[in-house]
Formats: C-alpha cells, structure tokens, sequence
C-alpha cells in the first residue's frame, strides 16, 4: 500500500528559487574552444537554425559573453557529469547527470524532486547528498523505481524508511532490506517476507550485528527459506550455537556457506566428513581449518576435495609432501597449488623449479619459500624453455653470477643465460659498473657479444 501524496507533503525546501550557480569563465571559454560542446550548446538552443547559429558565433568576436547570456544551460552542459550525455542532449539528460552528481547544490536536488521525468527523480532519489526531508517525499511518489531509490538511500530518515515495509511493491521492500540504515525491528519484520528474495536481503542485513543471540537463532537460523539461512552463514557471524546447528542443516547450500566461513574446529571437523563432497571442498579450502582436519582431507578419495588441501597454507608441510605424488599423477592444478603454497617444504619447491610443466616451475619459483640456491639452477639452466622472467632479488642475482658450479659455467655464461630469458635491465644495474674486475669484464664481453 502507498500513501496517497499531497501537496501538504512537500517540504519546503523544494519551493525555495533554485539559487544562481557561479559560471566560471574557463569553462564558458572551454565550451566555447570546443566544437563538440558548443554544437551540443547551440543544438539544445537554437533547434533547426543550429547551422546558422553556428556560424553565426563563430563570426562573432563576443561568442563568450552571448554562450554566458544562456545561463541555466551553459551550468548544466558546464557540468563535468555532462560528458556522458548523448550526441543529440536536451535538458532532461543534462540535468539526469547533475541530479545524480554529489556536487550539485542539495536546493537544487530539492527542486528536482519534482521533476516530470522519472528518471530524474531517481537520480535524485539515489543521491545520498539529497536533503533527507526530500528523501522522505521521494519514497510516496507515485513510480515505484524512484519509490525503491529512496528505500535503498542510507539518508533516508528512519520514520520513512519504516513507512515503505508496507509497500505492495516487491522492488521497494527489496531494497529497503538491503539499506544499511533500516532498524533491526523493521528488518525482522522483512526477514519473514512471503517473497524470498527480500527475506534474503534482510538476511544479509548489516543490522543483525546488533541482534542478540536469541533473535539470531529464532529470525535466521530456524528460517524455512534455504536462501536466508545460507545467506546468514555467508555474510554473517552467528553464535556457536548457530554455527553448530547449520552445519547440519538439511540443505547443501546452507552446509557449503557454512563450510566457506566457520571458524569454530568443531564445525569444521563435523563438515569434514560430510557426505557432499561440494562441503568438504569448502572445509579443505578454508584456512582457518586446522592442520589434522586437512590431514584426513588430503586422504578424500575424491581428488577434487584433496586438491583443494594442495593450496590451503594452513596445511602441514608433511601433509603437501604426501599429496606431490598424487597431484602429479592427476597432471592437473593440484601441483601448481603446491607449489605457489607457502607451507611447502624446501626440498619440494627445489624439485618443482625444474619440474616440466611451465606454470609448475613458474609457482615455485616465486614462491618465497623456495630456497635461493634453487631459483639459481632454474633460471641459469638450459632443460627447458622458461617463459616466465619474475625479477630477482638482490640476493638470488648475486648467487646465480657468482656461485660456483660443478658444471663449470662462467660468469660470463651465467649473465648471457639471464639476459636471454630477460634479465637484462637487472643484470645491467647490479653489473654494469661492479667494482671486481673480472665481474665487469664479464659483464662487458656478453653485452659486446648480444649488441654484435
């Protein structure tokens, strides 16, 4: 049901004259350099004779001051939100743009309010810089979309926002249970909705922080709708009752949610040997899983759920050691998990840099657990093509140049390997002026050779 409007019911604000707004004198100047924006201006103006007109000013060496006579127009395309306006404007988009900019004086929302075009009277309903006595006028107009915009206005005044839960348009309560300001009372109201779509919006409702345990459980963990009680474990923190009881909720969806947020060992090892393999995915992708949890999922015999314990860093080292075989074997993200996880072990991240899948030893090797020494051998080596050039740390440049190694690479062999695989700038700055002689003649020999 709305209430019926009344001219009794508009505030005073939005009789007041809509003040005169200062034109400042580069920007008549910009409209006027600009072809586009003075064609736009004179368009909107002139109508038919805009050819005319055009040439007109053109000729006329007081172009500025006859644009600066147009006033009302020259504010509204003078104004930056104008830009986005079509190629053929009239007011109404010009103003539609400033009704929905922040910046636009709130007497002249006011006025706005009252505009024939609905499209502006919601931009003026959405903008939060409105004057809320507008707001309240705005959520009884006649169009329920501009109804709805005002609902969803966090300026909104609590009184209004009360008076739109007993609008008969499902778009209005919509939009009332998603507004941040609407009061906890109105929003256990809206939570018991016949549509499901609003009970769902009150569901997720930041209101409910202030709501007691008891009002959590009653409103939103006992509710009949799946989609409520879903969205109170996704976007909510209920008590550990409330946590315990929707970790054995009936519907899938709800123990999924559940899964992707818990926090509580208890919830989580029960969702772990849950029947729906889609819930126990979530539990091994959750980090706040505890390690002897993910131990038992790294054994799942459905890979998919084990797969997911490869990227949790929640994970032990010893338990990511045992999933390297099997991930392999599986030849699919399972392995690109390890390695790009920082509770791998060294010696595992050592022998996935030179694994022969790309994005393996891509992972590995920036992952900042994997050893210096073996981002060395990787990157210098000549197994594979690498397709990857991270940027190297000081420390990892200096030890691939200067360690020793059994194949009896030289200085000069290393730095021409790193600047083939596009090391170049990072070799130049840390070499290019090195003060060991035999380092910056190394460094000068391999960059004489690439130049030719």
């Amino acid at each position: 049901m709305v209430r019926v409007r009344r001219k009794d019911d508009e505030p005073a604000i939005m009789r007041t004259p809509i003040p005169a707004l200062p034109i400042p004198e580069e920007v008549i100047r910009r409209i006027a350099d600009s072809p586009v924006m003075l064609s736009h201006f004179v368009r909107t103006v002139c109508g038919s004779d805009a050819a005319g007109v055009m040439v007109s000013l053109a000729e006329d060496p007081d172009v500025i001051d006859r644009i600066e006579s147009y006033g009302p127009f020259v504010r509204a395309l003078s104004h930056p939100r104008t830009y986005y306006a079509s190629d053929t404007p009239d007011r109404d988009v010009l103003v539609f743009y400033m009704a929905d900019d922040q910046q636009t004086p709130p007497e002249v929302l006011a006025r706005w309010a009252r505009h024939d075009h609905d499209l502006v009277r919601i931009a003026v309903a959405k903008n939060p810089a409105t004057p809320p006595e507008v707001l309240a006028y705005l959520t009884i107009d006649f169009d329920y979309q501009v109804r709805a915009a005002a609902a969803a206005n966090s300026s909104t005044p609590v009184d209004a926002l009360r008076d739109c839960l007993t609008d008969g348009v499902i778009e209005v309560r919509r939009a009332l249970a998603e507004n941040p300001s609407t009061p906890l009372d109105v929003i256990e109201v809206l939570v018991t909705d016949v549509d499901e779509q609003v009970a769902g919006n009150a569901a997720g409702n930041p209101a409910w922080a202030h709501a007691t345990a008891e009002q959590f459980l009653t409103h939103l963990v006992h509710h009949p709708h799946a989609l409520v009680r879903e969205t109170a474990a996704s976007e909510q923190e209920p008590p550990r009752e409330g946590w315990e009881i929707l970790a054995k909720d009936r519907d899938d969806a709800v123990r999924v949610a559940v899964a992707q947020h818990a926090t509580l060992d208890s919830v989580l090892a029960h969702l772990a040997r849950d029947p729906d393999a889609q819930v126990r995915k979530a539990v091994a992708k959750n980090p706040h899983s505890n390690p002897f949890t993910l131990m038992s999922l790294a054994a799942d015999s459905v890979w998919p759920v084990a797969k997911r314990v490869c990227g949790n860093p929640a994970a032990t080292p010893e338990t990511l050691h045992s999933l390297v075989e099997r991930a392999e074997l599986n030849d699919d993200k399972g392995l690109v998990y390890i390695a790009a996880n920082p509770s791998t072990p060294p010696e595992v991240l050592t022998e996935l840099t030179g694994h022969r899948r790309t994005n393996v030893r891509h992972e590995a090797n920036r992952n900042p657990a994997t050893p210096p020494l073996a981002k060395a051998h990787a990157l210098t080596s000549t197994s594979g093509p690498q397709f990857y050039a991270p940027e190297l740390s000081e420390d990892d440049l200096h030890l691939i140049i200067t360690e020793p190694t059994t194949s009896g690479k030289s200085k000069a062999a290393a730095m021409r390997e790193l600047i083939t695989r596009g090391h170049a700038d990072q070799v130049r700055q840390r070499y290019g002026h090195s003060s060991d002689r035999k380092t910056h003649n190394a460094f000068m020999r391999v960059f004489a050779e690439l130049l030719g």
